[in-house]
């Protein structure tokens, strides 16, 4: 990018230091609200993690699709893994208690 007239470049050490600090405002938890009687109020409900277990047609022991699987049967708590097994041919998915 080209610096117009009576403008510094700026260094490009500056520059990455920005992204760091950009990327680390965004890692950062966000706060929790205060209520009006000054109690901290919960952000979020908490939602029990469901655990699945996946069954393959094929008595495979190898990991895939981020899930390991022993003698044909895998366990995960990712919701998105289990649907993505679930719309696969030879698989099936069950929710575990």
């Amino acid at each position: 990018m080209a610096a117009r007239k009576n403008e510094k470049p700026v260094p490009e050490e500056d520059l990455v230091q920005d992204t760091v600090e950009e990327k680390n405002d965004m890692e950062q938890a966000p706060e929790e609200k205060v209520d009006a009687e000054g109690e901290q109020a919960k952000t979020s409900e908490a939602v029990p993690k469901s655990s699945y277990v996946i069954t393959c047609r094929n008595k495979v022991t190898k990991v895939i699709g981020g899930v390991k699987f022993d003698n044909g049967v895998g366990r995960t708590d990712d919701a998105f893994a289990a649907s993505w097994f679930a719309a696969k041919d030879g698989y099936t998915v069950e929710t575990a208690e």
